[in-house]
């Protein structure tokens, strides 16, 4: 009985150690149809040796592993050059993950080849997660950029934070937001360690979105207002950084977009919390006394003290028109506030009767909309193409029955929607 067991335990030590040749000579195989430029025979000779890992030699499953990311990139590459369609798809991502599983094997003798290779997919990585999140295929996006964060870290010795940044953003689309709040404060702090000296509005977003995660996830208003803030420090020190020679329209217009976007949702956030209006106002005083000219500022303070008493604004609005008379920012606003005044009169006695009370105050609603229409003007001046400006004089006009200026802004509108 004895020996019979003995006999039994023998066969089965024979058949794994012929398994276990057969899969090592599939892992030579593979290596060899690499050398000879075989990529897909290496592939699939490779990826046959890798469905049973448990069989292979620890070095063995890191060499697979390894040559196997190299037949696949080396067979994407060989099919762009013949205009061919790559015979794996998503190769950087498959790539990645191959070289991922070759480090975590590895005794140590392939680490520096494993990192070379990671560090060429680096860029294509990045490019194919940018594409990925662009393009709203948010799982994609979230691996490429895993890899990327890994590869960066690992292989070349340092952080990046726009790749915490979509990868955060990746993982906010997909629900996580513990994560994503994770990923965007780490962006953060990487940002602080090793800003680089090239201008770089786009930081300010990645505390923006901390922000939008802990108002609308967390529900932390005051950590929302500080991520802000935050966003606000880092966009004025990367404004420091454009000189003459780096300065442009589109760099300028990019700054001013990431400001605007932090001031107004600042402004969402203190008009939803009416404890923290009273400090708000505290805070843009102050702020306007250490900078009287501040043009964004000002209309940041107009619109905060306009949601409590648009009278108040008027002035606040024509400080900053003043300072920066060629800006159609403050104009519109203006010329809305008004609007919006008459707007909301009109909507409260459409259904009333003709009494002395009404043509009072259509009387008020006349003078809002005679209000609006200088300051709309100047603003379609400054900004011809505005569609909305266009829109808000046609509707005054057409209350106020002047038939000359409804031909006029009719003809105006027909003209844009033609262009």
């Amino acid at each position: 009985m004895i020996r019979t067991a003995s006999m039994a335990l023998m066969m089965l030590m024979l058949w794994v150690m012929a398994v276990q040749a057969q899969t090592d000579s599939q892992v030579t195989a593979g290596i060899n149809a690499l050398k000879t430029g075989a990529y897909e025979e290496a592939i699939q000779s490779l990826s046959k040796a890798l469905e049973t890992p448990a069989r292979l030699k620890k070095e063995d499953a890191t060499q697979a592993h390894f040559y196997r990311g190299m037949a696949i990139i080396s067979a994407h590459q060989e099919a762009l050059r013949l205009r061919r369609t790559s015979p794996v798809s998503e190769p950087y991502l498959k790539t990645c993950e191959d070289l991922m599983a070759a480090l975590r094997t590895d005794n140590g003798r392939w680490a520096d080849d494993i990192k070379q290779l990671q560090k060429e997919l680096f860029r294509p990585l990045l490019a194919e997660g940018t594409r990925s999140l662009n393009g709203n295929r948010y799982e994609q996006a979230f691996l490429y950029m895993d890899c990327v964060v890994n590869i960066r870290s690992s292989a070349m010795g340092d952080d990046y934070w726009p790749a915490y940044d979509m990868r955060g953003q990746a993982r906010l689309a997909l629900q996580d937001t513990v994560k994503a709040l994770e990923d965007l404060q780490k962006a953060g702090e990487v940002y602080q360690r090793v800003a680089g000296p090239v201008p770089d509005p786009l930081i300010a977003y990645v505390y923006y979105r901390a922000a939008l995660i802990h108002r609308f996830s967390t529900r932390d208003v005051d950590q929302a207002l500080e991520a802000i803030r935050q966003g606000k420090i880092a966009l004025e020190a990367e404004r420091l950084k454009t000189s003459e020679e780096r300065r442009t329209k589109s760099l300028d217009q990019r700054f001013t977009q990431a400001q605007n976007d932090l001031d107004r949702f600042e402004l969402e956030v203190l008009l939803q919390e009416p404890d923290k209006y009273d400090e708000a106002i505290a805070h843009f005083k102050q702020a306007l006394t250490e900078n009287p000219n501040d043009y964004t500022l000002l209309m940041a303070y107009a619109a905060l003290v306009e949601a409590r008493d648009t009278n108040a604004a008027v002035p606040i609005y024509e400080n900053a028109i003043a300072i920066a008379p060629d800006r159609s920012s403050a104009y519109f606003n203006l010329a809305v506030m008004y609007y919006n005044e008459g707007a909301d009169l009109y909507r409260k006695i459409k259904d009333m009767p003709a009494t002395p009370q009404r043509r009072e105050t259509e009387s008020r609603i006349a003078a809002r909309f005679l209000a609006a229409i200088p300051a709309f003007e100047k603003a379609r001046e400054l900004k011809p193409d505005d569609d909305a400006t266009v829109d808000a004089l046609l509707q005054i006009v057409k209350y106020l029955k002047r038939d000359d200026e409804i031909k006029k802004y009719t003809h105006i509108k027909q003209q844009m929607e033609g262009r």
